[in-house]
């Protein structure tokens, strides 16, 4: 496996990947490849007590539940969210290509950080959040952009404290890239295949599960074993195969977590 580079060198491509954006015309603009360093894990990881551990869930979980306050399931959402990438980390840790991120010091980490991945949406219009019916082109563009605006947000908060924390480190890679799709067509760069955070790549699939199960104003909810097929029915477009195959092999976990925290 190719050596991941320092923490720092991570960072800095995230910084700059505002510079990108996915191409409108092949021929004109390519996109600027993201290679390993764009999924680098921290070099030190950052410890608190028990205390200060619980103080910072709460504070995370706060501003989840702002990112998306007019809904009144979000909490619910949180935690089937959270604990579908429990699952899939669990499922994942021993993989080659996933365990030097799904350790024991980072998993509950990542854990947390998923609880952030729609942070960016506090920045949009509620008539654009609550809006029923499909999007138009632009509604679509302004929504995508919820991830820029999230890892902005990060970004500042780095800035300002002078300190980046594991937290922070993967919420970002989490954030900018949950809408990221395996075969590149997805956003906000396009990223394909190992260009993609290994969290985001686990994110992305207990997002569009969630989203299936989940009763919308233009859509009815589908029921587990319909969400299970059309989820294991890509082939290699949206998922990274290896996290597919960890779903196929854990979604009885995902039908119960649905059950225990119901999207209605």
């Amino acid at each position: 496996m190719q050596e991941l580079p320092e923490k720092q060198v991570a960072d800095s491509v995230v910084a700059e990947s505002d510079k990108l954006r996915r191409p409108t015309n092949a021929k004109t603009m390519i996109p600027t490849p993201l290679p390993a360093k764009f999924r680098a894990i921290p070099q030190q990881s950052s410890t608190h007590s028990g205390t200060q551990q619980a103080d910072i869930e709460q504070i995370v979980l706060s501003l989840a539940i702002l990112a998306e306050a007019d809904d009144p399931m979000i909490v619910n959402h949180l935690k089937r969210i959270q604990l579908y990438t429990r699952v899939l980390m669990q499922q994942l840790q021993d993989h080659p290509d996933y365990r030097m991120v799904l350790t024991e010091e980072y998993k509950p980490v990542i854990a947390q950080a998923v609880l952030l991945h729609d942070i960016g949406k506090m920045h949009l219009p509620a008539e654009l959040k609550s809006k029923s019916g499909s999007l138009s082109s632009g509604e679509f563009q302004l929504m995508s952009e919820h991830t820029q605006f999230g890892k902005k947000a990060l970004m500042q908060i780095e800035k300002l404290s002078g300190y980046s924390s594991d937290l922070i480190f993967f919420t970002k890679q989490i954030v900018y890239s949950h809408h990221e799709r395996w075969d590149g067509s997805g956003y906000p760069l396009g990223l394909k295949q190992d260009q993609i955070p290994v969290p985001a790549r686990i994110m992305a699939l207990a997002d569009v599960y969630d989203g299936l199960i989940s009763p919308r104003s233009y859509k009815s909810a589908l029921s587990h074993r319909e969400a299970a097929e059309i989820i294991l029915s890509d082939n290699a477009s949206l998922f990274d195969p290896v996290v597919l195959r960890a779903f196929s092999e854990t979604e009885y976990h995902f039908e119960q977590i649905a059950k225990e925290y119901p999207t209605q």
